[in-house]
């Protein structure tokens, strides 16, 4: 069985009251009070499903209550109908004023009179349904605004990222990070040339050192009290201040922290491979300047071998003056090539070449 709605009444005339419960006292229970002190005290205590009005001959004492009804936070989605014998424009631009929602005639039927109070019922239980969906939505629009705000935040981090020659540097864009999301944190990088830990106050004690150690070693998200870290093979992050007492905000910062993490370790490994690129690159030229170096020294020595070879068989063949001259001039003509591509530098510009195709595809 449903539960009745209990009406408050407002009338001072307890006849013309006695005329409206007669006409509803089948479909409603009703209070009657008779002054504004009464009813905010009735209202407080009974919490009425609507408010009716008899203004009678004092119009503005109904107008009045009406007012402070509404200026009460506690019944302000009430639903409020004033009854009256006749009213003019003054008076309904006066009852839409003060927070009235209808006004039914004295002389209504009992089928109008119910009509009217179920259809005010229904529009502001609708209004109240309608007040917190749009609460919900809001409360949505607000999450998926700053879900949109923190993704940003992590997405500048990467920007940032790209500008960082070192690890402490990517340590310290990551904190900014975190901060801005109002997280109290620590990161600890461990890439290729160190492991380095770092918190807002700089490099963080041995005793955190230890905590990174014992944490790494766990799976991928650990938490404990109010603190959370993410683990990836080159990071360990950890927020110390998690919103534990608020589950979207604590299901957010988690998520940040898991993306934050990932973001960083790939930032870590390019920057390590960007480091060995370096060092490998000047081993390339290191490699060119010894070669250089060797051939000139080779030309050196076969224009050096070439002439002694000469005396040699002068001496052992005492070969005419003229097939010796001839092969002087052989021999100089070999030597005259030789410091030609060298004193063009065409051994040096074919390294180079080679060490500009090495640099292109590294």
């Amino acid at each position: 069985m449903n539960k009745r709605l209990n009406i408050l009444l407002l009338d001072e005339d307890s006849f013309s009251a006695q005329i409206i419960i007669d006409k509803l006292s089948k479909y409603y229970d009703f209070t009657i009070v008779g002054n504004k002190k009464e009813t905010l005290a009735v209202i407080n205590e009974i919490s009425p499903a609507a408010i009716l009005i008899n203004i009678g001959d004092s119009t503005e004492t109904g107008f009045e209550i009406c007012r402070v009804i509404r200026e009460n936070t506690s019944a302000v989605e009430l639903p409020i109908i004033f009854l009256c014998d006749q009213i003019n424009n003054d008076e309904l631009l006066k009852i839409y004023e003060v927070g009235g929602d209808d006004y039914l005639a004295h002389s209504a039927t009992e089928l109008e009179l119910r009509s009217r109070i179920s259809n005010t019922l229904m529009r502001k239980l609708d209004l109240v349904r309608f007040k917190k969906d749009l609460s919900k939505a809001f409360s949505v629009a607000m999450i998926a605004m700053s879900s949109a705000s923190e993704v940003g935040e992590i997405l500048n981090f990467l920007h940032e990222s790209f500008k960082c020659p070192d690890y402490l540097s990517l340590c310290e864009a990551a904190l900014n990070t975190l901060n801005s999301f109002g997280l109290d944190a620590r990161v600890q990088i461990r890439g290729q040339q160190q492991t380095v830990s770092y918190s807002h106050l700089g490099l963080c004690s041995d005793f955190e050192e230890s905590v990174f150690e014992t944490i790494s070693q766990q799976g991928r998200l650990v938490s404990f009290s109010n603190h959370s870290s993410c683990n990836y093979k080159h990071v360990t992050l950890i927020a110390k201040n998690m919103p534990c007492n608020d589950q979207d905000r604590y299901g957010r910062m988690l998520d940040n922290l898991v993306l934050l993490g990932k973001v960083l370790n790939e930032r870590v490994i390019a920057l390590d491979n960007e480091i060995a690129i370096v060092h490998q690159k000047e081993k390339y030229v290191q490699l060119v300047d010894i070669v250089n170096s060797s051939l000139v020294d080779m030309n050196q020595q076969l224009v050096d071998d070439i002439c002694f070879s000469l005396n040699d068989i002068y001496h052992a063949y005492e070969i005419q003056k003229a097939n010796i001259l001839k092969l002087a001039d052989i021999s100089t003509n070999q030597e005259q090539s030789l410091q030609k591509i060298f004193n063009n530098n065409e051994v040096e510009m074919k390294l180079n070449n080679l060490l500009q195709k090495v640099n292109f595809h590294s």
